[in-house]
């Protein structure tokens, strides 16, 4: 827009209409008028004096400094920039009408260090046959490179030697090379990417979504397990396919954050029974109260999943690590904690599932509901569908389904 002197008092309705229909708008400054530059053809930002001014962008994207415009010399050009977003995972690669929205959500995902997520590239097959990396620049133009070049441009944004790379999309499983089927020109692509840098190079397999799941990058339900594109010679995987089907340390355990204010560390069955449980927003629960869920061990003691499926008992993680993982990332003090698992039936086993829920109690330090003998805190819950059934517990009329205790809180509070 090249009203002399800006848009005045008329800039919140253009920075409303930017950020609604996801555009830039150019307007120049309260000092500035747009002439015609009989050089380019163009229209140039030029004071009252004729010398060049700046535009003015306006837009979500200029609000996060990342706009796709420059002014050089009263002139209003798109930058050469490739149209890469450094995420909190990674690296997305998008075309220029995308950026806007790759930026939105480059802080989509829980930051991780153990991997470098890979999104979004163009790969094609040259003259030769050969796989290369179409990279797009915000002006509109591109350039290519080689298998053989990316480890050092992944370098460039992001990337550290030695991390392994997660292609995060779905890649076609096989194409016709005339004489059969081969690898497909991406898979192809990132496995030579792999042999070049000397890394891991794990991706979906053939035809499996990928989605997220207590904010980390996921198969979709049911997926299977994600595939080795490369494998360095003689060095066992870093990582495996956990039970929520995300790429995890197999020795480590294995958190999940539900939706709803809560953590898990679930077995396989526990995602297969529970999963809707875990990413939706369940209802009726107030901002400050959390849940737990977490699998029960043969005699009745509570377990943390790790990544490889298999379960240590709490005592051994250590319930100050749990609170701990609760606790982190959270912008308001946890009040009330339900803890969702089941109660085993037999005494025994009940025994031993009460002792570790007093220790999360106590070392909560809070509120904290367990199950009653022989009842199920999530049939309790879908019972009552519909209705506040925390505030139902909090009147006391879940008495006999949770059994309330009150943790001892820390002195400085």
């Amino acid at each position: 827009m090249w009203t002399p002197g800006g848009p005045g008092r008329s800039e919140r309705n253009l920075q409303r209409f930017a950020r609604i229909r996801e555009v830039e708008v150019l307007v120049l400054d309260e000092n500035s008028h747009g002439a015609l530059d009989d050089a380019t053809a163009g229209l140039r930002a030029v004071d009252d004096q004729g010398r060049p001014t700046q535009w003015r962008v306006l837009g979500a994207l200029a609000a996060q400094d990342a706009s796709k415009w420059v002014s050089e010399n009263g002139v209003a050009r798109r930058r050469q920039d490739d149209a890469v977003v450094r995420t909190r995972t990674g690296l997305t690669a998008a075309q220029p009408a995308a950026y806007l929205s790759a930026m939105n959500h480059r802080a989509d995902l829980a930051a991780r260090d153990d991997v470098f997520e890979v999104r979004g590239f163009d790969v094609r097959s040259n003259q030769a046959g050969e796989p290369e990396f179409v990279i797009e620049r915000l002006d509109g133009t591109s350039h290519v490179m080689s298998p053989t070049q990316m480890p050092a441009y992944l370098e460039g944004h992001g990337w550290r030697r030695g991390q392994p790379l997660v292609v995060a999309e779905n890649l076609p499983g096989v194409e016709s090379d005339g004489n059969g089927e081969a690898p497909p020109v991406g898979r192809r692509a990132w496995a030579q990417v792999g042999a070049a840098a000397d890394v891991f190079v794990f991706a979906p397999p053939s035809g499996v979504d990928v989605t997220s799941i207590g904010n980390h990058t996921a198969l979709a339900d049911g997926g299977g397990s994600w595939e080795v594109l490369h494998r360095p010679a003689g060095r066992p995987d870093p990582l495996v396919t956990d039970s929520a089907g995300r790429l995890w340390a197999a020795d480590a355990p294995a958190w999940l954050r539900m939706t709803s204010n809560g953590l898990t560390a679930p077995t396989a069955d526990m995602m297969r029974d529970h999963r809707y449980q875990y990413e939706l927003r369940a209802e009726g629960l107030p901002a400050n109260a959390f849940m737990l869920d977490f699998p029960l061990l043969p005699d009745g003691r509570l377990g943390v999943a790790l990544g490889d499926g298999s379960v240590r008992s709490v005592e051994e993680i250590g319930v100050d690590e749990i609170v701990a993982q609760a606790e982190a990332g959270r912008d308001t003090p946890i009040e009330i904690v339900m803890l969702w698992t089941a109660a085993p039936t037999v005494d025994a086993h009940y025994q031993a599932f009460v002792r570790d829920a007093d220790r999360l109690a106590a070392a909560f330090g809070r509120e904290f509901h367990r199950s009653g003998p022989g009842h199920d805190v999530r049939e309790f819950a879908e019972s009552r569908r519909g209705i506040n059934f925390m505030q139902l517990i909090l009147e006391g009329r879940g008495e006999e389904i949770l059994q309330r205790l009150v943790g001892t809180r820390p002195a400085d509070e």
